[in-house]
């Protein structure tokens, strides 16, 4: 288990171990103090590592619950940095994922304490892709399909597991991978999209165009 460093050309140039059993989850990278924030969904954790050495040297847990078991409760997955603040987001806040409970959403933690402000985004049930675009948080809640920003405006909405997003200026980038929860959705959807690939999303008008990636 571990992280690949590539080049601008896509070429491998270093790469450095995690803790075995982590499940490394999202990764981000904080420019300013050259850190770099890895989710460790195997240990309901962040790991902190030096951008130069690549060695940790911290480690933010999300609850004590693995601490007590070494079983991973809350799946958290993607994370993103804006200005002094971690947003990290999970499937559940209560760590019962396993049992049904979809509680999840995005917490704020403050990266130079280390400390949690407090939730950004509450009730949703797989969350992923937290990101800022204009000042703004992006963040996809996959089983529904939805594209939110900010609170409750939704930028799109689809048929499939949508999980990623970017934006160039002009058009949005929309990730759905191929669907591995089918009988969640039974008698909750009218019309599950198995499709992998990328959405272009016109954010004024509306429209969108797919472009598929059948072999992932």
């Amino acid at each position: 288990v571990g992280i690949r460093v590539l080049n601008k050309d896509f070429t491998e140039k270093d790469c450095f171990d995690l803790p075995p059993k982590s499940r490394p989850h999202g990764i981000a990278f904080c420019p300013e103090r050259k850190l770099i924030f890895i989710n460790l969904s195997g240990k309901d954790a962040i790991g902190i590592y030096d951008a130069e050495t690549y060695n940790q040297v911290d480690e933010i847990a999300l609850s004590d619950k693995f601490e007590k078991t070494q079983i991973p409760h809350h799946h958290v997955n993607d994370l993103c940095v804006f200005e002094g603040s971690l947003f990290v987001s999970m499937f559940s806040f209560s760590g019962n994922w396993k049992s049904g409970v979809f509680d999840g959403g995005i917490l704020e933690f403050d990266i130079d304490t280390r400390q949690m402000k407090m939730p950004m985004v509450n009730d949703l049930w797989m969350p992923h892709t937290p990101t800022i675009i204009n000042d703004v948080l992006f963040y996809c809640d996959s089983m529904p399909g939805k594209v939110y920003s900010g609170t409750s405006k939704i930028l799109a909405e689809f048929n499939g597991f949508v999980r990623g997003i970017t934006y160039d200026g002009t058009y949005y980038y929309v990730g759905q991978s191929s669907h591995r929860y089918i009988d969640r959705l039974k008698g909750l959807s009218n019309n599950i999209a198995l499709d992998s690939g990328i959405y272009i999303v016109d954010g004024e008008d509306k429209v969108t165009r797919f472009f598929s990636l059948p072999h992932l």
